[in-house]
């Protein structure tokens, strides 16, 4: 989820435990927060368990381990204790986990209840970018293009240098076929993170889509720079490669390995140009 937007969250749980919780309570819970932020999600999962041991009643102790989940892409997992959480607390000092399991929904392919649950979240913090993120993605996932730009360019107003709100607009005009628009909002995204995969891949789509296919070959390449485990940049440079370039040694290497990493629109190009790979 949205580490750098969510810092202030996190300070704000641990300030929510309380003085009546135990040292140990607070200690673990310090620590999962710390693992969390490391990206060790897997060791944070142990830390809130431990915590949620010690008090099952400790709202912020399901929310946390719920982001946990969702960053493993543990998503069922993540919506059990984001329920929990919620079914302990909805009040508005929890708006924040409408928001995370608004992005579960989305993940799920259940835009309607992410958009119900941003709506929640807007209902008690009319700001929160986490929502309106997640409610523009909803959005876009419903072809609502101009909801969906509504909510970027709210989240692009509130917080001008968070790139998450230019790659979704750039995402929102590629899915309207405004690809030389879209690049300019991926472009944008990229100078505010210079290591932004999921910026580059798109950005690369949108050059092909405009048939400049050595620069999308070039931002599929910087995409896997950053992300070697990324199977849709493999994918569409593999295309680019068999298709356009009658370059069939990279190609199928591409094509084998974004099936390799589940691709699954990859096997039909292995077969038609790769048979013997």
């Amino acid at each position: 989820m949205y580490k750098n937007i969510l810092v202030l969250l996190l300070v704000f749980s641990l300030l929510n435990i309380g003085c009546s919780q135990s040292d140990e309570i607070r200690r673990l819970y310090s620590d999962g927060v710390s693992s969390f932020n490391d990206g060790n999600y897997e060791k944070a999962v142990v830390q809130f368990t431990e915590v949620l041991k010690l008090d099952s009643s400790l709202s912020n102790g399901y929310n946390e381990r719920g982001r946990s989940y969702f960053e493993l892409g543990k998503y069922d997992e993540a919506l059990r204790d984001f329920d929990k959480a919620l079914l302990i607390d909805s009040t508005i000092e929890n708006y924040y986990v409408f928001a995370n399991r608004a992005e579960v929904y989305t993940r799920l392919n259940d835009p309607y209840k992410a958009i119900d649950d941003c709506n929640k979240a807007l209902s008690f913090y009319d700001t929160c970018i986490v929502a309106l993120l997640n409610r523009g993605i909803a959005f876009d996932k419903l072809k609502d293009y101009e909801n969906a730009l509504n909510d970027f360019n709210k989240v692009i107003s509130i917080n001008p240098k968070y790139e998450k709100g230019y790659n979704n607009k750039g995402l929102v005009l590629s899915h309207k076929g405004e690809f030389e628009e879209a690049i300019k909002y991926f472009d944008k995204a990229i100078s505010l993170r210079a290591r932004y995969p999921k910026a580059y891949h798109y950005r690369g789509i949108a050059l092909l889509k405009l048939e400049d296919f050595d620069n999308a070959i070039i931002s599929f390449s910087k995409a896997l720079e950053f992300d070697k485990n990324y199977p849709e940049p493999y994918f569409c440079r593999g295309w680019i490669y068999l298709e356009v370039k009658g370059d069939m040694n990279q190609g199928c290497n591409d094509m084998t390995r974004a099936k390799e990493l589940h691709d699954q629109n990859a096997d039909q190009l292995l077969k038609k140009y790769c048979v013997t790979k």
